[in-house]
């Protein structure tokens, strides 16, 4: 028994989609969630808390 059929593409692992994946800034997320920067934990440009009164 195999895990991929003859002729098809493998399915990529996690690691790979992960590596592939475009991260956008998380205040331009943020933004469109309708959350100002002081609303937010800034933990590097894709990486942040949200305060809970802002949720």
């Amino acid at each position: 028994m195999t895990t991929q059929d003859e002729g098809e593409d493998p399915i990529p692992t996690d690691y790979e989609i992960a590596q592939d994946a475009e991260m956008d800034p998380i205040g331009e997320l943020a933004e469109d969630w309708g959350l100002g920067d002081d609303d937010l934990q800034l933990y590097g440009d894709y990486t942040a808390k949200v305060d809970a009164d802002a949720i």
